[in-house]
């Protein structure tokens, strides 16, 4: 099925994607630095941002598309045919595969399975997520319709370059 989203309109919806890439990257990079030690209040912020960020990406890379609400935007949107992400997307990394259940217990909403989080499981493996993240982006970034993307995106390589891990 064709994409029912114009280009322009898909331009103006990249600025907000590079967005929540961008913080994304930026929380890692933050979260690694060793300045906010962790329990303190500035460690709790980053770590609930980061959360919501990585859900957001997370989303946007692997949501459902026959359960999307009708304004969510994802990955498949951006290509001239929708399904052509949906087969050339890799599989969703292991580190990937657990965010949606852990901030939604552990972040998002108060649940007894906080009740269960130990000091050894309470940490997030930022690198292993920020580096999956970076290669499923890469991979969508490679095989985007470059037309549907603004240019802030060509900024994409030297965060990711500044950032890897």
């Amino acid at each position: 099925m064709k994409t029912k989203y114009n280009k322009n309109t898909l331009k103006d919806i990249s600025n907000h994607l590079f967005y929540e890439f961008s913080m994304f990257m930026n929380i890692v990079e933050e979260m690694r630095s060793g300045k906010y030690p962790q329990g303190t209040v500035i460690s709790n912020a980053l770590i609930e941002a980061f959360a919501v960020h990585v859900r957001i990406l997370l989303y946007f890379l692997y949501g459902n598309g026959e359960k999307r609400n009708l304004d969510d935007v994802l990955a498949e949107d951006f290509f001239s045919n929708e399904k052509d992400w949906l087969e050339i997307r890799p599989k969703m990394p292991s580190s990937l595969s657990s965010i949606n259940k852990r901030v939604g217990k552990e972040v998002a909403h108060l649940t007894y399975s906080r009740l269960k989080v130990t000091p050894d499981t309470k940490p997030w493996p930022l690198g292993d997520i920020a580096e999956d993240m970076i290669s499923v982006f890469d991979k969508f970034l490679e095989n985007v319709v470059k037309d549907n993307m603004h240019i802030p995106w060509n900024q994409y390589y030297s965060i990711r370059n500044k950032y890897y891990l």
